[in-house]
């Protein structure tokens, strides 16, 4: 079995370049895990501006690192946003 790379990228049809994490979201935060870990329920699309997107495994699926399956999870992945989420900076409702 090929070592997996410590970076894995992955480039859209755009020549955006994503880095491609596998995390576990609980309370609140994700942790990372290694690419393809059974534990994975979100696989998170970064690029070099910051700009993420998150495409939640579902149960059961397997989350195959394959070109085909980025473009596919990559497509129906939401978007997070380029900078972490302050409250302190929402207005009243």
């Amino acid at each position: 079995m090929a070592a997996e790379p410590e970076e894995p990228f992955y480039l859209d049809f755009e020549a955006v370049r994503y880095r491609v994490h596998d995390t576990s979201f609980a309370a609140g935060r994700h942790r990372r895990l290694p690419l393809g870990s059974p534990r994975a329920n979100y696989r998170i699309f970064v690029t070099a501006t910051g700009e993420r997107r998150a495409y939640q495994i579902k149960r059961g699926e397997r989350a195959a690192c394959t070109t085909a399956e980025l473009v596919r999870q990559l497509k129906e992945a939401q978007f997070l946003g380029s900078t972490p989420f302050d409250p302190g900076t929402r207005g009243p409702r």
